[in-house]
């Protein structure tokens, strides 16, 4: 038993060690890329002298200018990172004494924003407090509309009942004008029954003053009975 585990035990090591040691080979011959680094510079031209096989390299965009020349792959490389770096440098060294007045203004900036942000927040407040006025103006103004709407709907109310009370009295007075116009007529009438009855005495006075002037004994019965006939002609006609 223990035999075996020991031919699996040396098979294992055996099989571990060739791996570390191909392992080890592909990292020692293993290096950077120097094609893919050189893709990486795109404002760089790389040249390889055909019989030195060795490199140079040029900036492109500063008028071709030559950096470095009979130099390995590497050497070029380094160079032109070199100079990218100096680029760099420059560019900064323009950029910094721009930084200083820069950190002024954004303080400058920040105390304005602070400031702007107290003023906004106050404001803010205010209006919060302005609103609110106006809200609370708003709903009593619109209880008084309300109030008004009601008190015109009771106008109205009394307007519409005054109107049929109107129109009743309209009724009422039409009435007795036609009243008083029968009353009239009927008056009339009555006017005219007592003239003509008027008349009719006076003429039966002068009748019997006519019969006493002749002698004929008066008979009051046949005189009552000659007016009540005349009377009742007279209502006739």
């Amino acid at each position: 038993m223990l035999t075996r585990f020991a031919k699996i035990l040396t098979v294992i090591i055996a099989f571990a060690s060739i791996g570390l040691m191909g392992a080890a080979i592909t990292i020692t011959n293993a290096g950077p890329n120097w094609r893919t680094e050189a893709e990486k510079l795109p404002d760089y031209t790389f040249t390889q002298d055909a019989a030195t096989k060795m490199w140079s390299v040029s900036h492109r965009t500063d008028s071709g200018t030559n950096l470095v020349s009979n130099v390995p792959h590497p050497g070029a490389i380094a160079a032109a990172y070199r100079h990218v770096a100096s680029q760099k440098k420059e560019e900064l060294d323009l950029v910094e004494p721009q930084i200083e007045p820069l950190q002024t203004q954004i303080a400058e900036i920040k105390s304005f924003r602070e400031i702007d942000e107290r003023g906004l927040k106050s404001r803010n407040e205010q209006l919060k407090k302005d609103f609110a006025v106006v809200a609370a103006e708003v709903r009593k103004i619109g209880q008084e509309a309300d109030a008004v709407a009601q008190a015109a709907l009771r106008t109205r109310t009394i307007a519409a009942a005054r109107r049929e009370d109107g129109q009743r009295l309209l009724l009422q007075l039409e009435g007795i004008e036609t009243d008083h116009f029968h009353l009239k007529a009927q008056r009339k009438k009555l006017l005219d029954t007592l003239y003509q009855i008027q008349g009719l005495q006076i003429r039966l006075r002068q009748r019997n003053t006519q019969l006493k002037a002749t002698g004929v004994p008066y008979d009051p019965v046949s005189a009552t009975t000659s007016a009540e006939t005349g009377g009742n002609a007279a209502g006739g006609e």
